[in-house]
């Protein structure tokens, strides 16, 4: 049992109802350890009914596992030829025991998923459906009476996350980075508009004395 977070302590409760020595606390996995936990699985099951773009799902394919999900934010398995696809909870379940008690079938599947290339046998491969999907919503987002063609803070706040999930040493020293040069024009600014110091006035003439 691999991960953690708010659920932990159900999920311990109910490993602990199956004895002792059934379940395997692993803890919190690192990235570079995933592939390792996952090529020790005999299948990946995901129960999630909304995903973006599935990246856990395109890992267990990498690491031939045959993948048991949901078909309604399925943009990576094959029906029947690298995983199973349920409409519904129950669906679900009975595909989870179909994988589990079926070793024929799960080898089957795990040989194509093996081959996983990163398109499927649908109307269209995984990163076109994605690109499709960003431009349906962005186009939704523009039509209308109004339309906004400029900068869109839904966008550019999506884009900002993915750098920072994606590549924290960058976003840092990208932060870092700007934060400077913002103090430093900012330090500009202030010097060009400050006034320049007053002069001190030029000493008046001393008056002479003439005398004849």
């Amino acid at each position: 049992l691999a991960g953690s977070g708010e659920l932990e302590p159900l999920v311990h409760a109910a490993a602990d109802r199956l004895g002792p020595a059934s379940v395997i606390h692993l803890g919190q996995v690192s990235h570079r350890r995933v592939s390792c936990v996952l090529r020790e699985a005999d299948a990946y099951v995901s129960a999630a009914h909304n995903e973006t773009y599935g990246r856990s799902l395109v890992e267990a394919l990498r690491c031939g596992l045959p993948v048991v999900t949901m078909a309604s934010c399925n943009m990576h398995v094959d029906h029947g030829k690298s995983g199973l696809l349920g409409e519904g909870t129950a669906e679900l379940t009975e595909h989870i025991s179909m994988v589990a008690d079926d070793e024929a079938l799960r080898t089957r599947l795990a040989a194509n998923a093996q081959a996983y290339d990163g398109a499927t046998d649908g109307p269209s491969d995984a990163p076109g459906a994605m690109l499709r999907a960003v431009l349906d919503a962005q186009e939704a987002t523009l039509r209308g009476p109004r339309i906004r063609r400029a900068w869109h803070p839904f966008w550019s706040c999506w884009m900002c996350l993915s750098l920072v999930l994606d590549h924290p040493g960058w976003t840092s020293l990208a932060i870092t980075l700007a934060s400077a040069a913002f103090m430093y024009a900012a330090w500009l600014c202030l010097s060009s508009g400050a006034a320049p110091a007053a002069l001190p006035p030029p000493p008046s003439p001393q008056p002479t004395n003439k005398t004849d």
